[in-house]
């Protein structure tokens, strides 16, 4: 997309307060390069530019040749009037390119007299997806998260250990933004203190890699005992499947759980004392078709995260969309030694915004949460209040 001239522009707004996307008085293809073959020349003519009190201050004359490598903008401007605002800003010649988050581009460089840049580094990008779940609970500071890279077609295996008599989940997203593997609605794991299950400080997930890219590994403080919050140490080992050689090494603290008994914790249809049916009030599409003990409460499909490479010094602007206004989402801001730095947990309509400064280069992990579904839905096959969102960085 074209920009044109614009005046006061921003990344959130790049039409700014004026700008010349008003019909020009005349724009045309140059007849003698209708057909090429080297190049095509489009001009515009005489294109109004306003500023913010709507009285014309320049016309904008732009010429275009296409190139099939590209193509070359040349813009001049003729001023009718000074700008009543001696601080205003232009841009000219601006382009809004889809990167496809830097796969499959065909134009990759923009090419100025001061030299040529490559697209993708350094520049914004956008990612989306869809989350299906909800779940009333801020996980900000329960969760750390970590990277490992990962080669197509091999199998790995996640081992999770820990050192006191609490529960912990691990979970395993893609760096697209999806989960992989990880305690899921029909409960494949309990590991809990008895009468409720057996506990043996361990956790494990097995997962083949489909493409070659970099795992999101993330822990959940689950369970705590006797409403209190105790400090529990845990370290992750990534394997290769096929020879349980080592692939990588995490250590990490965490000191906050979901829940802090294992009454509310797990839910059990024959025994006394433990609940059986969803708990409303916490979260929404969640099947308990399952006998037995199983966990109450499990985030794993409310959950969606990305990496952004950012580098110390430098400051960013983060904004996220999703499609269901009145439903609720959190972010996660986790650094690159996977503890939680910072959250935007308001109760907002989208999009939400946030400015992020890291102290340190390295891949950040944003944890997209969806807390609150515009309305209750028992049935999980339903993807009635499913969100897709959109990530701008």
């Amino acid at each position: 997309m074209d920009l044109g001239v614009i005046r006061n522009p921003t990344d959130t707004n790049l039409s700014g307060d004026a700008n010349t996307n008003y019909r020009p008085v005349d724009n045309f293809i140059e007849p003698e390069t209708a057909n090429g073959p080297i190049f095509i020349m489009y001009k515009v003519i005489n294109a109004p530019l306003y500023d913010q009190g709507s009285n014309l201050i320049a016309k904008v004359n732009t010429t275009y040749k296409f190139y099939s490598w590209g193509w070359i903008t040349e813009t001049k401007v003729l001023w009718i009037t000074d700008d009543t605002d001696q601080n205003a800003e232009y841009w000219i010649s601006g382009y809004v390119f889809d990167q496809d988050d830097g796969s499959d581009v065909v134009f990759d460089h923009v090419v100025t007299p001061d030299g040529s840049q490559k697209l993708g580094e350094g520049l914004q990008w956008s990612v989306s997806g869809t989350i299906p779940d909800w779940g009333r609970k801020d996980l900000s500071d329960m969760i750390r998260t970590y990277t490992v890279e990962v080669a197509e077609n091999v199998k790995y295996k996640v081992d999770l250990r820990w050192d006191i008599n609490v529960d912990l989940d691990v979970y395993i997203f893609s760096e697209r933004g999806f989960l992989i593997e990880g305690p899921d609605n029909l409960w494949d794991k309990i590991d809990a203190p008895a009468p409720v299950g057996t506990q043996d400080y361990y956790e494990s997930e097995t997962a083949t890699a489909t493409v070659t890219e970099k795992w999101i590994i993330m822990v959940l403080g689950y369970c705590s005992l006797d409403k209190v919050d105790p400090l529990v140490h845990f370290n992750i080992t990534v394997l290769f499947s096929s020879n349980s050689s080592q692939v990588d090494f995490f250590e990490g603290t965490l000191r906050h759980y979901v829940y802090q008994n294992t009454t509310d914790a797990y839910c059990n249809y024959r025994a006394s004392g433990f609940p059986n049916t969803i708990d409303t009030t916490l979260e929404g599409n969640v099947n308990y078709w399952v006998g037995g003990y199983a966990k109450r409460y499990n985030p794993s499909d409310e959950m969606a995260t990305r990496i952004i490479h950012m580098t110390q010094g430098e400051d960013y602007y983060l904004r996220t969309s999703w499609d269901l206004e009145y439903s609720n989402v959190q972010l996660y801001l986790m650094d690159p030694d996977g503890r939680w730095r910072l959250s935007n947990t308001t109760d907002t309509m989208p999009p939400k915004e946030m400015v992020l400064y890291p102290n340190v280069t390295g891949d950040w992990i944003l944890v997209i949460h969806y807390y609150d579904g515009s309305y209750y839905d028992p049935d999980d096959q339903s993807a009635y209040d499913d969100i897709t969102y959109e990530l701008y960085v």
